[in-house]
Formats: C-alpha cells, structure tokens, sequence
C-alpha cells in the first residue's frame, strides 16, 4: 500500500527532477514489466536520463510551478516521465523511440523542448532527429565542403570564359578574312572595271579617227 509518506517522497523526487531537467517526453505505459522496464532505463543511462513511472496527480503536483507544467495538465491513463538532463534531449528520446519499435506497451503523449509544448506526433518527429552533436558534426561538414566547391565552381567559370574567350577570338579572325577576301575582290573588281573603261575609251577614239587619204 503506497502510503502518503510515499506519495511525498515520489512528489519531491518529481520536482527536483523537474528543476533539473532541460527537456521531458511523457508516454504511455501500458502494463510494463520491471525487467522491461528496467532494459529501457540501461539504454537511457549513458545519457543521465530518467524514466519515471507515477500517478498523474503525483506528476501533476511536481511540475507546478515549472515550465512543464502545461505538459501535465491533461496527463490521461499510466504514465512515464522522460527526463533530459544537460541538454541532452534527443538521444535518450531516440532510444525510447527505438525501444517503441519493439513493444508497443510506450507510446509518446508530448514533450517540453526548448520552451514549446509538442503533441505526440511531434514528440515523435523530434524523438527521430540526429542529436546536436551530430547535426553539428554535419554543419562542420559543409563549412569545410563550401571552399572547395566554391572553387570548383569558379574553375569551371573560367574554363566557360575561356571557352568564349576563344570563340570570340576565332570569330574575330575569320571576320578579319572575310573582310580582307571582300577587300582583295572589290580592288579586283576596280581594276578590272578600270581596264574595260580604257578599252572602251580606246575604241570608241579609234571609231571617230577619219580616214587618212
């Protein structure tokens, strides 16, 4: 029999963790075995968490007066409290994820993240993410990537301007010949036109000579 001793104990145990904690996911756990229970908690302890399990009310009382308490006011059926301590949030949350995978007994209710109320699809979502350091590991990743595809890209740049660079350069020649061949052909062309115009001139002098006697 749970005496109200006990039930004092659990209430102050609650708020100190409560105080502490820098994120929490709430589940269902519906009839949970202790050797269940307790392979759920050796796959969050590397991490410093808690998994608690207590009566609504109890849970209740203990975030009053916390930024979780908007998490607990509609707490419904068996309970389990997720604590994350040390901005360590969603790993413990992935591993209870995964742990769901296999026993449908944990479900997610909500959590309180970085000031926000999430319902349990969005506990979910979160629960799934990469942790920090990992998405701070892939942010690094792409800094260091940025410099060389930077300078691919510029490469690949040059190497279109010199292309065009080129084109320009051998259109500009064979204008240059076509112009000179235009040039050669109308100075052709004047010569020819001029040595007509002599021989047409020479001809029509010789028409009008009279005839000597």
């Amino acid at each position: 029999m749970v005496t109200k001793a006990d039930k004092i104990n659990t209430v102050n145990e609650l708020s100190e963790d409560f105080s502490k904690a820098t994120a929490v996911f709430t589940t269902d756990q519906l009839g949970l075995t202790v050797s269940e229970i307790t392979e759920l908690r050796d796959k969050i302890r590397p991490f410093g968490s808690k998994f608690t399990i207590a009566k609504n009310t109890l849970i209740n009382k203990a975030a009053e007066g916390t930024d979780f308490a908007p998490l607990t006011e509609d707490l419904n059926g068996p309970t389990a409290v997720l604590f994350c301590f040390d901005n360590k949030d969603v790993e413990p949350a992935s591993e209870v994820k995964t742990f769901t995978k296999d026993n449908e007994k944990v479900v997610f209710k909500g959590a309180f993240l970085d000031g926000t109320v999430l319902d349990a699809d969005q506990a979910k979502s979160v629960a799934g993410l990469p942790s920090k350091d990992v998405l701070l590991s892939q942010i690094a990743g792409l800094l260091v990537n940025i410099p060389s595809a930077m300078a691919y890209m510029f490469d690949e740049l040059s190497k279109k301007d010199e292309d065009q660079t080129k084109l320009v350069k051998e259109f500009i020649i064979v204008d240059e010949k076509a112009d000179e061949a235009k040039a050669e052909g109308e100075t052709e062309a004047k010569a020819e036109g001029e040595t007509e115009a002599d021989d047409n001139a020479e001809d029509a002098n010789a028409s009008t000579e009279e005839p000597k006697a």
